[in-house]
């Protein structure tokens, strides 16, 4: 061997060797073990031991993001796009009704947040059409669903946007109770089935920005048209700054930055260090808030249960 592929070869293992230390010190920090670390010496065969079996699911000790997500994000309510839905029949003064929500659904005992519930609320604009359809569980016109932690609300009217042809407020009859009589009844006189339970902020929510993200580039093979920059995908960001959130996650203290929440129905979200904690007085006599919430989508739901799958 030459004395320059000798010197090369120390090189790469010095490199190699710091790699691996950064690499488990990063890991420590993490409390993970180290992919880097030189694999143990593997332990004398018996042949009363039978090999350990292969599996295609992830390791226990590396979950998958929404996995681990589920159960250190507490639940609350984000509606990305609001749309305004009018509950006729709550009286214009009646204080917003603060509702019990688990912060956990699948660990009851890890206790509630209360979801405001006004005479005004926002819902997601896709959960509203003008025809309904087998397969879709939102809003239309004259049919009923749930409002999630609530009770039910029949759609009863809308107001469209003459320029545009978009709907811009709904506006429907709410039923605390959820009985069978506001649900209706079939042909042989059997309780209607009520499908659907709607996310919802109360016409109070504080606006918060959310961050949606999606893949970086527009192709599976970015580098392959010669021109890197043009195959970066525009829809790799979208800034939404008018969503709204259920008043209880914008009061100080509860969603600090780097603190991990799921909107439900939408994905599992971190708080940004955009986010300014300052504590500012609330809208219309509401509590205080935090000055401003930024919120960076890390899992959709829809990519969770892909990978539970």
């Amino acid at each position: 061997m030459s004395e320059a592929e000798e010197g090369g070869g120390h090189r790469r293992r010095r490199a190699a060797a710091a790699r691996a230390a950064v690499c488990a010190a990063v890991c420590a920090a993490s409390a993970r073990p180290s992919p880097c670390a030189p694999a143990p010496a593997p332990a004398p065969y018996a042949a009363t031991r039978p090999p350990t079996p292969r599996s295609p699911r992830p390791s226990p000790t590396h979950p998958p993001a929404g996995a681990h997500l589920d159960v250190v994000a507490r639940r609350d309510f984000v509606v990305l796009r609001p749309l305004r839905l009018v509950l006729e029949n709550v009286p214009a003064d009646a204080p917003p009704a603060l509702l019990p929500a688990p912060d956990f659904p699948r660990d009851p005992a890890a206790g509630t947040h209360p979801v405001s519930l006004s005479r005004v609320v926002w819902i997601e604009a896709g959960d509203f059409r003008l025809a309904d359809s087998p397969d879709f569980y939102g809003l239309a016109p004259g049919k009923v669903v749930g409002l999630r932690h609530a009770g039910y609300v029949r759609a009863t009217g809308h107001t469209v946007d003459p320029g545009t042809g978009a709907v811009t407020e709904v506006r429907g009859l709410y039923d605390a109770a959820r009985s069978a009589d506001f649900a209706g009844r079939d042909a042989a006189g059997r309780e209607a089935k009520v499908r659907g339970n709607l996310s919802f902020a109360s016409g109070g929510a504080p606006t918060v920005e959310v961050r949606l993200y999606d893949h970086l580039f527009s192709t599976d093979a970015p580098g392959s048209t010669g021109d890197w920059e043009a195959e970066l995908s525009p829809a790799s960001e979208t800034v939404l700054a008018g969503a709204r959130a259920n008043p209880h996650l914008c009061a100080p203290g509860v969603a600090p930055r780097g603190a991990h929440v799921q909107a439900e129905r939408v994905g599992y979200f971190v708080v940004d260090a955009d986010t300014d904690e300052t504590p500012v007085p609330g809208e219309d006599g509401a509590p205080p808030r935090v000055r401003r919430l930024v919120l960076n989508l890390t899992v959709g739901l829809k990519e969770a249960a892909a990978a539970k799958a």
